[in-house]
């Protein structure tokens, strides 16, 4: 694992593509996932961001990346590779991000997930995350996300 930065955007968007493809399952007819290597790089290049990829050979394999908020912190990305789920990666990254969180002060954390993501609302559930029942679709998705937060 490694801090992450704009250069890790096409591998990062490229990981977030193949996460995407699994949405099938759950997403409604006729989705398709927006492009995210601009998004990438504007996340990865964030001063203010922490993010960190897991890499496997030249391969990126997960990513995590969490940003300050006016009263908190936002869990923006945590995504690995479907063949690595179930391997402990998902809990490492996530793991990583809480202790940082924590180790800048932060008192609370919050993230969106996709209400129908029940394999990752399980993950953020396990972890001690609570949904706070506020909803919104996201504007670029066109996906209705759920509001958890957790204590870091």
């Amino acid at each position: 694992m490694r801090a992450a930065g704009p250069a890790d955007a096409l591998a990062v968007a490229e990981l977030i593509a193949r996460c995407d493809a699994s949405y099938g399952e759950w997403a409604p007819d006729g989705w398709s996932p927006p492009p995210d290597e601009p998004l990438a790089r504007e996340r990865l290049g964030d001063p203010s961001a922490w993010s960190r990829v897991a890499v496997e050979g030249e391969r990126v394999v997960g990513v995590v990346v969490w940003r300050p908020l006016a009263a908190g912190a936002l869990l923006s990305w945590l995504f690995t590779d479907p063949g690595e789920w179930g391997s402990g990666l998902a809990q490492t990254l996530h793991d990583g991000a809480i202790a940082a969180m924590r180790a800048a002060g932060h008192a609370e954390a919050e993230l969106w997930v996709h209400d129908a993501n029940g394999r990752a609302r399980r993950f953020y559930e396990r972890n001690g995350w609570t949904p706070t029942g506020e909803a919104r679709v996201h504007d670029r998705l066109g996906l209705r996300l759920l509001r958890y937060t957790v204590v870091p």
